[in-house]
């Protein structure tokens, strides 16, 4: 066995020793979900020191196969870490990551053919998704939502959720219809406070009615809780079945198999720690993989946010269709490159430097050597060097951090409350003010304003109204001129796109800043 491969293999045994807290610390800290204005454009790169040169998506992709011209070479007396970290910040790096069209989606990150998409991440061939992780494959009309798959409509604040519509508030529902408040629930329709049930319909608490009583009784229920809806939603179990896999150990595993500490992942084998990886076809052989998405893949190691078909991948982030890939950032089609950075159609580079075939295997070799002398070769990239805040990552919404920790271990921290996009002049409204925006009729005619906020079915003339006249629901459009600042002084808006999709499904306002929607979502068992 050479020495490259008996790194490798050292590597990989490396990876598998890795315990899920390391991981969601090391990987998770590198999927950015807040983006940020600078030098006019938006962007997912706060601006700190740590931040890289950044240049438009339509300026940057023209050329980037001529990247190669920021090659430096390798240095033995110096760091590897601090001359990769060199090279990249002397990159352009485009402000956001995107392939494919992206129409209306200025404010979204790591898409592929979206449409209509705003502050999500990772929306592939979908449309219409707001504050959003995961959605893929023909999705419409998705919202606080993760790991939603395969030609599903109008989901709000679930997760897991597979081929499947109307679906609100709800956790790991495949084939489902009309479903609200439940949880592990397959081939399913119009249910409501159901758990781990199959071909059922018009059930509430596991308990079949007929679809009258169904009706009745549902109408009633959401009629007196539409302001609990949220919280009712933080009282489902976050457990979740793992569907058609053996020998695996985590939280909604379909399709897998000898998979230890796996979650939300989809034919995946032989793996460890692993979060959102999703294939068609298979993945195997992976270990700290966080937010993956490809046809097929093998041999993947410590690496974030990847796509296509790639194998021997080895701590890097963004790529896709790359093998032999070892500490690379943002690659495309490319392969044995070493420490490289947004480079595409290369190969044979390190640290962005062209070199001949026996070169290339050469100077690798004595890098991976020093660092196995450091013990720096399983190392991901050094917190230090990340340039997001580990508050605004998907760690933060994952695990609960405090600002220490980012002292002790070398992360950044953003101090201040988040700050929406807010207009001169916008009036702020607070969380406990929004019932005064938000009412029921039983005309479609607006009511007066000191009758704003009250729950107009309830009175005496509504009694003879028809059971479905209660659903006339209301916000006032003026609120999307305004700005909501939550209990803990967060500020969020409701965009139109929301606001048409709340008054559509009667739904209340959120009461919460998207990222702490989110944090529920990722409640594990």
């Amino acid at each position: 066995m050479t020495n490259l491969a008996q790194r490798q293999k050292k590597f990989q045994q490396r990876m598998m020793d890795i315990s899920f807290d390391q991981f969601i610390d090391t990987y998770a800290s590198w999927c950015p979900l807040m983006l940020y204005k600078r030098d006019g454009m938006i962007t997912q790169y706060p601006d700190t020191p740590r931040s890289p040169v950044i240049a438009s998506p339509d300026e940057f992709h023209p050329n980037r196969e001529g990247f190669v011209s920021y090659g430096i070479e390798y240095d033995e007396q110096i760091d590897f870490f601090v001359q990769r970290e060199s090279l990249r910040k002397q990159v352009p790096m485009a402000t956001l990551f995107s392939y494919g069209s992206r129409e209306n989606s200025d404010y979204a990150n790591c898409i592929i053919n979206a449409k209509n998409s705003y502050l999500s991440m990772v929306v592939v061939e979908s449309e219409d998704v707001c504050y959003s992780i995961s959605i893929k494959d023909g999705c419409i009309n998705v919202f606080n939502s993760v790991m939603v798959r395969d030609n599903c409509q109008n989901v709000y604040q679930s997760i897991g959720i597979i081929k499947s519509y109307n679906i609100f508030y709800s956790k790991y529902c495949h084939n489902c219809s009309d479903i609200r408040f439940c949880t592990n629930c397959i081939g399913c329709a119009h249910c409501l406070f159901c758990n781990d049930m199959e071909n059922a319909s018009y059930c509430i608490q596991n308990i079949e009615y007929s679809p009258e009583e169904y009706q009745q009784k549902k109408q009633a229920l959401l009629k007196k809780n539409k302001h609990k809806f949220y919280q009712t939603y933080t009282s489902l179990s976050a457990k979740s079945k793992n569907i058609v896999s053996d020998n695996v150990s985590g939280q909604l595993l379909i399709e897998c198999s000898d998979v230890q500490n796996g979650y939300y992942s989809y034919k995946v084998q032989n793996s460890h720690n692993t979060f959102l990886v999703w294939g068609k076809e298979w993945n195997q052989h992976i270990a700290n993989m966080f937010v993956w998405g490809a046809p097929s893949s093998d041999h993947m190691y410590g690496s974030v946010l990847g796509g296509m078909y790639s194998e021997h991948v080895y701590a890097s982030t963004m790529f896709d269709n790359c093998n032999n890939m070892w500490y690379s950032i943002m690659m495309a089609d490319c392969s044995y490159c070493f420490g490289c950075v947004w480079l595409k159609n290369k190969q044979f580079c390190i640290l962005n430097k062209q070199y001949k075939k026996d070169e290339r295997f050469t100077i690798v070799d004595k890098i991976l050597h020093d660092l196995d002398e450091q013990w720096d070769i399983w190392s991901f990239f050094p917190a230090k060097m990340n340039p997001f805040y580990l508050n605004d990552t998907m760690a933060a919404v994952i695990k609960n951090y405090e600002a220490n920790y980012c002292t002790d271990h070398g992360y950044m921290w953003r101090e201040d409350s988040i700050k929406a996009d807010i207009p001169a002049g916008a009036e702020v409204v607070k969380v406990s003010e929004l019932s005064n925006y938000e009412w029921r009729t039983n005309t479609s005619s607006w009511p007066s304003s000191e009758a704003k906020g009250k729950d107009l079915s309830d009175n005496k003339d509504s009694s003879s109204q028809s059971s479905s006249e209660w659903q006339k629901w209301h916000i006032d459009p003026s609120i999307l001129k305004k700005i909501i600042v939550d209990d803990q002084g967060n500020y969020y808006r409701v965009v139109q796109m929301e606001y048409d999709f709340l008054v559509k499904n009667k739904l209340p306002l959120p009461r919460k800043h998207r990222m702490d929607r989110m944090k529920e979502n990722f409640r594990l068992q």
